[in-house]
């Protein structure tokens, strides 16, 4: 009778006096292979903020003149173009937790933290959610407003990224902001 590696016979019975061969005995049919690094990896980073792109050219700035009453008498609109240039830090945790700080697209100086929440499906996609400081937010100057931000991130190389954001808008004079950052992952 016949038997073949793990010392079964034809029939599916073990052969007496063979010593059957485990086919997990071989480690690499056992142990997972490396996975190759990715982006999505939960290491913490040190990110510096570069610049923005704006969808609508200039930002509107209204200022009301109210009386002693509590009336408005005269309002008077004006524009300025955002500002493209945003330099900034930020750290992100192990677990994805990020904070930071930088001069924002309306010239004030922005606090912000927030979690960037990931899939390994699509490693290179994220959805940071958070807040921040030093915008306007409903008449309200410096007001704390949320954050919720599509986030594209490319490889530069060992440990480098670019982090490509999308700050949506909703309001009635809509402006979408497309932010660029890079980052160096640590171990």
């Amino acid at each position: 009778m016949a038997c073949d590696a793990d010392g079964i016979g034809d029939s599916g019975v073990l052969i007496a006096g063979e010593a059957p061969v485990s086919p997990v005995a071989d480690k690499s049919l056992t142990d997972p292979a490396p996975q190759p690094s990715t982006v999505n990896e939960s290491r913490s980073a040190w990110g510096v903020h570069l610049a923005s792109y704006h969808s609508g050219p200039e930002e509107r700035i209204t200022t009301l003149y109210i009386d002693q009453d509590g009336r408005v008498v005269d309002q008077r609109t004006r524009t300025r173009r955002f500002n493209g240039a945003n330099p900034g830090l930020y750290y992100r945790f192990e677990r994805q937790t990020q904070v930071g700080l930088y001069y924002n697209s309306v010239r004030r100086w922005t606090v912000y933290g927030g979690y960037l929440a990931t899939t390994p499906r699509w490693p290179s996609l994220g959805l940071f959610l958070g807040a921040a400081s030093g915008y306007t937010f409903r008449h309200r100057s410096r007001a704390i407003v949320p954050i919720v931000a599509p986030n594209l991130r490319l490889p530069l190389g060992e440990g480098y990224q670019a982090n490509l954001s999308w700050y949506p808008d909703a309001g009635r004079d809509a402006v979408q902001a497309i932010h660029l950052s890079v980052e160096r992952r640590f171990r």
